[in-house]
């Protein structure tokens, strides 16, 4: 796919996705355990920036005070298949962010898109 070849080649972020697995213990018991599905995917890591109003925050003058919000977007190859609630290791200019999984992929013919959130912890 020589179109794919292309856009990845714009790529210059990495990542690695990791799931939550439950193995047997040998005590029996079913245990979770932290495993590693995919690594060193090349990956384009986006971020979107946003300011609204908030109507409830209004000063004595009618000013009304405005909040900001940054929508977190990763961009990679469609033939990697990321679970729900995957831990994803994001490695953007030199720099190891976490987060979490937070959208069903977005797939399109030559790439994915997924919404992503820090990470806070397993659930």
């Amino acid at each position: 796919m020589v179109e794919t070849d292309v856009l990845q080649m714009l790529w210059k972020d990495t990542c690695t996705v990791k799931i939550l697995e439950e193995y047997l213990a040998e005590n029996r018991s079913t245990q979770k355990r932290e495993t590693v599905l995919y690594s060193d995917i090349p990956c384009k890591l986006s971020f979107y920036n946003s300011m609204s109003a908030n109507p409830d925050s209004r000063k004595n003058k009618g000013d009304v005070a405005f909040q900001t919000s940054q929508m977190v977007k990763l961009f990679l190859s469609p033939e990697y298949r990321i679970p729900n609630g995957s831990r994803i290791e994001v490695t953007h200019k030199g720099v190891t962010t976490l987060y979490g999984f937070s959208s069903q992929p977005e797939l399109f013919t030559n790439h994915q898109e997924i919404l992503l959130e820090k990470w806070e912890k397993w659930v």
